[in-house]
This record gives structure tokens, C-alpha cells and sequence, in this order.
């Protein structure tokens, strides 16, 4: 069988559910071929594929940097919309510049199955039905939501034969949107299955070299960094409860050198470990009693599958505050509105009370470990799926 797996580096989240998934598959189905692609960085890059990876990568962290508020006002407007008629410049920008790259996969592979882990590669998989192609038509095709909410453009994939989400609540949107539930399966956000594994928390602060009896606030800040972290952690002073700081800076060593000098200096109260780039995230987060960071798919999945709480960090991109708003009304996170509120927040969390435990019955609830292994079933069992005879409803 041979699966294609089709991504978008739009930050790491959809290139980590293909690595998860590909792991799966690895494991559970050995005698499997696959080809991972990355719409815009695969093969002989075109000016166009540069320009699209340009403007859903650095374009979409500027526009998160400067203009967070009207970006999110237009991407709300474009959820309310019916956008089978009006994503002449979607496509243009996003789905033509990878035509060409999918349809020589589709000539040489001819894939069994084909995995989108963007909505852009969904659209282009729908559009290449809709004209006809053999191999897109023959193919058994999905795509996945990637957060808990049902993001714009989604009426482009009604056409598919699957699209995996992480949740059951939003069927009355899908249905609006013209889906077929029967090709609607919940499986959840995939992620490697190191995260998924259960591991003693003083084993982990053990392994990299911190207290083992504190509780343990866990900061990931990703490469670009949210806010003035230096100044988030002073915050942490005025907390009555007494516990450890683990800061990762991924990439960026200005923010890594400016708090291991403050450090030095003392200008924190609490123990401060400091991280750069790690690969052992899922040991820092086993190690670790609350999380404090951005919202995405990828990461909260990470988190719930540690049974790990979050706080969600002020200010919110797009899909990420809809992720928060979904997660803390089921009681799985908390939205820090003003950094003025974490002494407060902390506290209330490390008091001695239940309020962790309660938010960690929460995510029992909805957590979903074995997605990876789920999907990976449904790829490689539907492979034999019979061509598609009419695309009408794709558009």
C-alpha cells in the first residue's frame, strides 16, 4: 500500500501530525510506502511556492505580532461565510502553486490513500477530483481539522471520502456546510507516541535535573517567543506558593542569554531552570504540574495526553483563541487575560486544593492518545476504496 501524506509548514503543528502519523504507520502497518510532501517546499521550488511559503509562515507571525486583532476579526467573518464561490484568490495564492508538485506525486506514486495535514492540500485534492484526475479520484482521500473548531474555507472538502476532527460538537456546523457525517470520524489531534506514554513525574525531574518534590510550572515559548517572558517570570515574585520555573526557548538565544543573566543577577525569586532548543519535551512536560503557552493543536495535544493542565498566554492568534474558548468551557484550561492575573492564577492552582484535579478530569475526558493509530487504520484499511465516480458535491 502506499499512503501521501501532503503538509504545510505553517509553523510545526501540521508537520508534526505527519511525522505522528507516519510513525503509526510505521509501526502498526511495516508494509507500507509513504511520500511526505511539503506544498511549498518540496521538490524544485517555483517563485510561486516561495511566495505562499513566505505568507503562511513569517506573513501569518507578523500579522500575529502587529495586527493580532483585525486578523482575527477576518478570520471569524470568513467562518460565517459560504466560501465555494468566493476563493478565487485562496486558490490562487495557495492551491495553484502546488498543483503541479501533487499531480507529478499522484503520476509517479499513485498513492492508495492520501493524507491532507492543511486545508490547503484538501482544497487541491477536491479541486483535482472535481477535474477529473485519475489517481486523486482513485484514491482514498482525508483531511483533518486540526483544532476544535471548524475553520474557514472547510466547505471546500465536502468532496473527500474523510475528514477527521477532534471533536463531535461542532456536527450542526459541518452539516450547515454541506458534509456528510457518515465520512466524519472523531479521531483527535495526532502526536508522536512518546507523548502518550505514561512516566513517573519524579522519575522525569530526575532525568533532567531538578526538584523533585516542587511543584513545577513548564513554559514553552517557541522559537519567536510570546511578550516580555523576562518580565513574566519576575511576575512569578509576588506568588505565595512556592515552585520551580521550566523556561524552553527553542531557538531563540537572545531570550535564552537576557534570562540566564537576569537570572544570575537574581532578579528571580523562584527556582529558574532555563532550556534552549530540546528534543525531550515530553520528559519537561511528564516532569511538570501546569503549562503556560500558546494554544495550538500540536502543544495542547502534547499537554492533555500528560494529563498536563494549561494556561493559555493573553494574547491568542486566530484558531488558537477559539481552541481556548472550547478548552476552558469544558474546564481543560484557563485564559490568562491580563499577566497581572498569574499570581493570582498559580496560587489558586498551587495551594493544595483540587483545582488541578479537576482540570486534569477534564482532559481525561477529552483526550484522545491513540489518534495517530486510529488514523493510520482508516488510511491504510480504506485504501481500496473505489474511484470516484461523481464530484459534484465537492464544489
Amino acid at each position: 500500500m502506499k499512503i501521501l501524506l501532503l503538509t504545510v509548514s505553517a509553523g510545526e503543528g501540521h508537520n508534526a501530525m505527519c511525522r505522528a502519523v507516519s510513525e503509526a504507520i510505521g509501526s502498526e502497518y511495516p508494509q507500507a510506502e509513504l511520500l511526505q510532501l511539503d506544498l511549498y517546499k518540496s521538490g524544485e521550488q517555483t517563485r510561486a511556492q516561495k511566495k505562499a511559503a513566505w505568507m503562511v509562515n513569517d506573513g501569518y507571525f507578523l500579522l500575529a505580532k502587529y495586527a493580532m486583532c483585525p486578523m482575527n476579526r477576518q478570520y471569524e467573518r470568513l467562518k460565517t461565510k459560504d466560501m465555494k464561490k468566493g476563493a478565487k484568490r485562496l486558490r490562487k495564492n495557495f492551491v495553484l502553486p502546488a498543483k503541479a508538485l501533487v499531480e507529478d506525486a499522484l503520476r509517479t506514486f499513485r498513492p492508495d490513500a492520501v493524507f491532507c495535514a492543511h486545508i490547503y492540500a484538501g482544497i487541491l485534492m477536491g479541486d483535482l477530483r472535481r477535474e477529473g484526475n485519475e489517481a486523486a479520484r482513485a484514491a482514498w482521500v482525508a483531511a483533518i481539522f486540526s483544532d476544535y473548531d471548524v475553520p474557514p474555507y472547510a466547505e471546500l472538502l465536502t468532496g473527500l471520502d474523510c475528514i477527521f476532527t477532534l471533536t463531535d460538537e461542532n456536527d450542526a456546523i459541518l452539516r450547515q456546510k454541506g458534509f456528510d457525517l457518515a465520512k466524519r470520524r472523531v479521531v483527535g489531534f495526532p502526536v508522536l507516541a512518546k507523548f502518550s506514554k505514561p512516566s513517573e513525574q519524579a522519575e522525569a525531574r530526575r532525568a533532567i535535573g531538578v526538584r523533585e518534590h516542587k511543584n513545577t510550572l513548564l513554559i514553552l515559548s517557541g522559537s519567536t517567543g510570546f511578550g516580555n517572558m523576562a518580565k513574566t517570570i519576575r511576575r512569578f515574585n509576588k506568588c505565595r506558593s512556592d515552585f520551580q520555573v521550566l523556561c524552553v526557548c527553542a531557538r531563540n538565544e537572545k531570550l535564552k542569554a537576557k534570562l540566564e543573566r537576569e537570572k544570575e543577577r537574581g532578579k528571580f525569586k523562584k527556582d529558574l531552570y532555563v532550556f534552549g532548543f530540546v528534543n525531550n519535551v515530553e520528559v519537561l512536560m511528564s516532569a511538570s504540574d501546569v503549562l503556560y503557552g500558546k494554544m495550538g493543536g500540536a502543544s495542547v495535544t502534547e499537554a492533555f495526553n500528560k494529563f498536563l493542565p494549561v494556561l493559555a498566554s493573553k494574547k491568542l492568534p486566530l484558531q488558537e483563541y477559539d481552541n481556548m474558548v472550547f478548552l476552558r468551557e469544558h474546564g481543560a484550561c484557563e485564559h490568562i487575560r491580563r499577566e497581572s492575573d498569574l499570581p493570582r492564577v498559580l496560587d489558586g492552582l498551587f495551594d493544595g486544593g483540587d483545582a488541578l484535579e479537576r482540570m486534569r478530569r477534564s482532559i481525561a475526558a477529552l483526550r484522545r492518545p491513540d489518534a495517530a493509530k486510529d488514523i493510520a487504520r482508516l488510511l491504510c484499511e480504506n485504501r481500496s476504496a473505489p474511484p470516484q465516480k461523481n464530484t459534484a458535491e465537492t464544489e
